[in-house]
């Protein structure tokens, strides 16, 4: 537990981003725990990052800028 917070305490004085935080220090005491094998802990990582939601959500935003530089955005909201 010791080296879960420390490696959080240390990625956040580094000003990494919470979310980074939070994956680099499940890494950090992983790979030094040495219970679960790397690929396993990569798999599982870009598994989780392939799920739709993930992937709707940047392209939910590209489409949005879209309208608005298309100049659809003004119309929609007169309707």
């Amino acid at each position: 537990m010791i080296i879960f917070i420390g490696a959080f305490i240390l990625l956040l004085c580094v000003s990494a981003p919470i979310t980074v935080a939070l994956g680099g220090c499940a890494m950090v005491y992983a790979i030094i725990g040495g219970t679960v094998p790397i690929t396993t802990l990569v798999q599982t990582i870009f598994g989780g990052l392939a799920t739709f939601p993930l992937l709707a959500i940047p392209l939910f935003m590209l489409a949005g800028n879209l309208m608005n530089e298309g100049g659809l955005t003004p119309d929609l909201v007169r309707f």
